[in-house]
């Protein structure tokens, strides 16, 4: 994931926004928030179109698991594999 740029304001911006009344200031306020909402949520689809779940790997890392027998080990899977389609 690149780092991303922390967002500043210039000069002129900043007295724009020290004039406004109540109003504007909420709408302004409303807008960077759903601005930040949606990179958000954009930024969770990234994220899981990335992941890729290989099934045969997480059998190998269930059977290390003490504990964890063929039994319990196929319920899992099979829990994982309804979920996650």
């Amino acid at each position: 994931m690149a780092k991303q740029k922390d967002v500043t304001i210039n000069r002129r911006e900043y007295e724009r926004i020290k004039k406004y009344d109540h109003t504007q200031m909420n709408n302004y306020i409303r807008s960077i928030y759903k601005d930040g909402f949606d990179s958000g949520i954009e930024e969770a689809k990234n994220r899981n179109e990335k992941k890729d779940l290989n099934m045969e790997l997480i059998k190998v890392e269930l059977s290390n698991i003490k504990g964890i027998g063929p039994a319990k080990m196929a319920q899992v899977i099979k829990v994982l594999e309804k979920r996650i389609g």
